[in-house]
C-alpha cells in the first residue's frame, strides 16, 4: 500500500537540534590534512546548520513535491513522487545513496516533470518522477530487519 507522508519537524525539534551545536565540544585543531576534516571547516558546517539553514523551506519544498512510503519487501521506504502533464510520458526512477536525500533531486522536479523538457530523441518528458528513501533508519524509512537488499 502507498500512502501519502508529510511528516513535519516540529519547533521544539528544531530548537533542541540548535543547542546541541550549540553545546558541540570541539577537539584541538588538527595538525596535518590527513587527520581528517579541517575543524574550521567542521565548525563553519555546524554554524550553518544552527542559524543558517532554512529547514522550514525545505520542508515546504519536500512537502510541495509529493512525499509518499510503502514497504517493499519487509522494508519501509520514502519517496518522492511528481507526475508530467504528459499522459504518455516516460517513467524515471532517481534513487540516492547513502549519506543521501531525496533533497538533492527537488531542483530536478520541474524540468523533468515539465512538458515542454526535450529528454529523448522522441522528445518524451518523464511520467514519474521516483526517489527512493534510504534502507537505513530515519525519520524518513524507519529501520528494517529484513535482508531483502542484500539478495538470498
Amino acid at each position: 500500500m502507498i500512502e501519502r507522508f508529510d511528516p513535519r519537524v516540529t519547533g521544539a525539534e528544531l530548537g533542541d537540534l540548535r543547542s546541541r551545536l550549540a553545546a558541540t565540544r570541539w577537539p584541538e585543531p588538527e595538525t596535518d590534512p590527513r587527520q581528517g576534516v579541517a575543524l574550521a571547516e567542521l565548525m563553519d558546517l555546524c554554524a550553518h546548520w544552527q542559524d543558517g539553514y532554512d529547514w522550514r523551506r525545505c520542508d515546504e519544498r519536500l512537502a510541495a513535491a509529493g512525499r509518499f512510503r510503502t514497504v517493499i519487501d519487509g522494508i519501509g521506504i520514502c519517496f518522492l513522487h511528481a507526475r508530467s502533464s504528459q499522459p504518455d510520458a516516460f517513467p524515471v526512477v532517481l534513487t540516492h545513496g547513502w549519506p543521501g536525500s531525496p533533497v538533492e533531486f527537488l531542483d530536478a522536479l520541474d524540468p523533468l516533470t515539465d512538458a515542454g523538457f526535450d529528454c529523448g530523441p522522441r522528445g518524451m518528458s518523464p511520467k514519474y518522477f521516483l526517489t527512493s528513501g534510504r534502507a537505513s533508519a530515519s525519520v524518513m524509512s524507519p529501520a528494517s530487519t529484513s535482508t531483502a537488499l542484500f539478495g538470498p
